[in-house]
């Protein structure tokens, strides 16, 4: 798969440096949301502040690289099927096929204010929508931390069928 002709001018070691990500690594919301994914600057010493940590991983030889591989993945649509998995929306989803990043990075910035900002005429159906999401997403995280997918849980119920059917049988 081929990206798009202007996908292919956009590195994302180009976008995503220190320089153009400073505002937003400025914001204590932000850094506390970062840092648990972050290793330590230096595991032995806790003197750093939360920018310096963050700042110093982006900047690492390490992030650099891993930013490079993905890069390369996302291009040939690669990543696409692991993309999928975070429901980011048919948009982004396709983008992702294509390996086209620009449309990639629109599709996400259009879903965040899709959800956000969706015009209605009743009141409610924002709310409705928004708890049968987050329900969706409960039921979803329920099977994550029993370690089963969905498809599992099913499988289960088909097995538990098929267990009571032979025990007709026998």
């Amino acid at each position: 798969m081929r990206s798009s002709s202007n996908d292919a001018k956009v590195e994302l070691n180009d976008v995503l440096n220190v320089d153009n990500l400073h505002s937003l690594l400025n914001k204590p919301d932000i850094q506390e949301r970062l840092l648990p994914h972050l290793p330590p600057l230096d595991p032995e010493s806790a003197s750093t502040n939360d920018l310096e940590n963050i700042t110093a991983n982006i900047q690492s030889s390490q992030f650099k690289t891993t930013l490079k591989s993905f890069s390369a993945a996302f291009r040939t649509g690669e990543l696409a099927p692991v993309l999928a998995q975070f429901n980011l929306g048919i948009k982004a989803d396709e983008a992702a096929r294509r390996g086209d990043l620009v449309a990639f990075s629109n599709a996400l910035q259009g879903k965040t204010t899709d959800t956000t900002s969706q015009p209605s005429n009743d009141s409610g159906s924002n709310v409705t929508q928004s708890t049968t999401s987050q329900e969706s997403s409960k039921d979803k995280s329920d099977h994550k931390k029993e370690g089963k997918t969905i498809a599992d849980t099913k499988a289960d119920k088909k097995d538990e069928s098929f267990d009571d059917n032979k025990m007709d049988t026998d």
